[in-house]
Formats: structure tokens, sequence, C-alpha cells
């Protein structure tokens, strides 16, 4: 499974503690005085980690011995720390926790946390989570396409700068807008908001695109679809043949997103140069997401029986079609728009 099956399977998990009973012990498999530990082992920590963010404290829990008796902790960080780094050991006072501060490596890779647990006469137990280490400026990476950048926006509000392109008689970001000002990032980590952009609710893109932009409409969406070599494209039909002309090839982290199928030939002609980001649900103040390295959805300014409307390319197919999602639940990524000059 490539790295971004493995995100998609983070992500869809909502960042969960991956947990792993390893149940080996030091004494012989026939000694059937060894006990199990009570509980489950787990620490909390980001499944996304970005280079330059310092240090991350990562404390033990969930695992215990019922008779009270001491235990002990030790970590390791494969590849990067491999050998064990015991933080609490046998007779160390009951205030040792077994925190262990993981220091982000400057470089992008897959870094494995693993905390054990371990005492006398007991199993250890092991608890196991990938961390993906990015780069804001480098971990996406889109190959060279047809359709050049016509100029550059900065938005006031951050200093973010778009590149944009202009199609069908509108001047369109070419990547998805990033203002943290609403929404969430990817998987709730921060780090991958310039990476993937936002995902935001209906009721919240109707609003996050910087002064003189604005969400599109069925109109803007349509232009870009003639122009890009749609047959038709009126009201909320589905526009034949041109997702390639959308898509850019792109690398996360090395790894190839948009999985080649042969009924869609990637060109990324228009420029638009859509990445499989994915989409989100939100619920409270966290969100959950799915499908990245397969589809691409975008909020569209056009509601139908009280839904917003969004438009996705889909990985196996050559076509861009229109869905509809609930205004204050489903997140999608947001392209802004502005007539050209």
């Amino acid at each position: 499974m490539d790295l971004l099956g493995k995100i998609s399977k983070l992500a869809m998990a909502a960042a969960a503690l991956v947990a792993v009973a390893a149940c080996h012990k030091d004494k012989g498999d026939d000694d059937s005085s060894y006990t199990y530990f009570s509980g489950v082992l787990a620490f909390d920590c980001p499944s996304f980690m970005g280079v330059g963010d310092g240090d991350y404290t990562l404390i033990p829990n969930g695992a215990y011995r019922k008779d009270g008796g001491d235990y002990g902790y030790y970590w390791t960080a494969s590849p990067i720390q491999t050998a064990r780094d015991t933080t609490r050991r046998i007779g160390d006072p009951s205030s040792a926790d077994g925190r262990f501060v993981f220091s982000v490596p400057d470089t992008m890779c897959t870094v494995t946390l693993l905390c054990g647990i371990f005492a006398d006469e007991y199993y250890t137990s092991t608890a196991t989570k990938q961390v993906v280490i990015v780069k804001p400026d480098s971990s996406l990476r889109i190959d060279a396409f047809t359709a050049g950048p016509d100029g550059t926006f900065t938005d006031t509000r951050d200093g973010q700068k778009y590149e944009y392109r202009s199609i069908g008689g509108y001047d369109w970001f070419m990547r998805n807008l990033s203002w943290a000002g609403a929404g969430k990032p990817f998987d709730n980590a921060s780090c991958m908001e310039p990476i993937f952009g936002g995902y935001y609710t209906w009721d919240e893109a109707k609003t996050v695109c910087p002064e003189g932009w604005t969400l599109p409409d069925s109109t803007a969406w349509n232009a870009l679809a003639l122009a890009a070599g749609a047959k038709e494209a009126a009201g909320l039909s589905t526009y034949e043949g041109i997702a390639g002309s959308m898509m850019a090839n792109c690398y996360f982290n090395g790894d190839r997103m948009w999985e080649y199928w042969p009924a869609v030939k990637i060109t990324n002609a228009t420029g638009f140069s859509a990445i499989p980001s994915g989409y989100g649900n939100k619920a409270e103040d966290l969100a959950t997401f799915y499908d990245v390295d397969y589809y691409s959805a975008f909020w569209t300014a056009d509601e139908n029986d009280g839904l917003g409307l969004y438009r996705y390319l889909y990985v196996q197919k050559p076509d861009v079609y229109v869905g509809n999602g609930h205004k204050d639940t489903f997140m999608a990524n947001v392209r802004c728009v502005r007539k050209s000059h």
C-alpha cells in the first residue's frame, strides 16, 4: 500500500491510535505465571507533523496492573530511532509518567512511534502509530503543465500567495484556498493547511474567499467546462471528458497521487491543477476525512433543496460531476474566482 493509501486509512479512522497487544515475554513460553496488563495502552499523537514543529511530548496511558504493582515504559521511533528509550524503569517513583519527547526530524518521511509497557512476570504490551512528516513548501509536487499562471494574488489576511489562471473569462485560483480563519485542515493537522488547503462547510465557503474574489457559481463552472472542451455545460449537467484537463500529475512526499486509469488522460491543460485531496465531514469541533487519492471536491455557490452543491472529480472517470451536501457538515475544498480583467 502506498503512502496515500495509509493516509486515507488514518484519516477515515479520525486519527485513531493503532493499538497492538504485542504479547511477548522475556521468559519461556511454557511459563504460565505470566499475566496480561489490564486496559489498552494508548498515547495521543497527531498523524501529521511539520518540519520545524519542534518537539512533541507523548504520554502513555490506558494500561495498568490490577494489583497496583510497578511497571515501566520504553519507546522507539523507527526508522530514526530503533534503540529502546526507557522512560520509566522498574523502581522509579510514581511521578515518572513515562513521557517521551519526540523531536520532529528535518526531512519528509514516515515515522512509526512505538510505546511498550513492561513489568516482571507480565507480557509486554505495545501501542504504535504512524506519523507523516511534511514540509509545507515541498511535500506536494506538481509536474509541469500545459497552461501556466496568468498572475499571482496575495491574500492580505495572511500573506498567502495564489497563482491564478484565466479560464473561460474568469480568473481561477490554481490551488485550494488555505485560509485558516475558517474550516479545518486535513486530519485536523495545521501543517497540512498549506498543502491540501482548507476544508470548509458550504456555509463557511460562502464567506472565505478574499476581497475581490468569490465562490464560483454554475455560470463560472460552466464557462470553465466549455473552455476545457466540454460539448455541453448548462445548468447542473455532468461535464463529460474534461476531468483529465483539470487534474494535475502530483506527488505527496514523493508518492504519486491520482492512480493511473486508462479512461483518464491527465494533461492539466486548463492549469486548474486539481489534486485528490478527498473531502470531510464535520462533527462539533472535529472533522473526519475521506477518500484522499480518489476524489477532488469543490464547493459551488449554488444550492438545491436546501443542500449545497459541489463539483467533484473521481480517479477512475473522465467526467466532472455535481453532488450535494449538507451545508453545515459536509466539507470540501474551495477555489476562488473573479471576472478576468
